[in-house]
């Protein structure tokens, strides 16, 4: 006599697990904790400092995403304006948030590893990177 239950438990119950520890940190496993971008510098012809390294525009800088966000700096002759890299959220943060439908555990499991090693964060490419001073103004409206 069959026990009254669910079909193929374990079998599923060991794909689901294996499924589930694959994409565990999506964007850690598939982006990596680097990414290369590339700089687009305004006005033309100034430069900027990464990391003790003078760059132009059209260079390409590898970052690190884990930690602090990172920075370029204007070296003028004035005191050096610092200015983070713009980044947004990585879409497999949405492989993660899935996650947490099928289990909480996994889900949170996945969120954690993205979170924790920075990999959540997705430089944009290419960096725009203004000088203070040629900044573009914003819009506003004809209120």
């Amino acid at each position: 006599m069959r026990r009254p239950g669910w079909r193929g438990g374990p079998l599923l119950a060991a794909v689901l697990a294996v499924s589930l520890v694959a994409t565990s940190g999506c964007a850690a496993m598939f982006r990596g904790r680097h990414q290369i971008v590339r700089l687009d510098i305004q006005p033309p012809g100034h430069v900027v400092v990464y990391e003790g390294r003078t760059l132009r525009s059209g260079d390409k800088i590898t970052v690190e995403k884990w930690g602090e966000p990172p920075r370029v700096s204007f070296a003028g002759e004035k005191q050096s304006v610092q200015q983070d890299l713009q980044f947004s959220a990585d879409p497999w943060l949405i492989a993660d948030t899935a996650l947490l439908l099928l289990g909480i555990i996994p889900g949170l499991i996945a969120l954690g590893v993205d979170f924790g090693t920075g990999t959540w964060r997705k430089l944009d490419d290419p960096q725009r990177i203004y000088e203070p001073a040629a900044r573009p103004a914003a819009s506003v409206g004809d209120g």
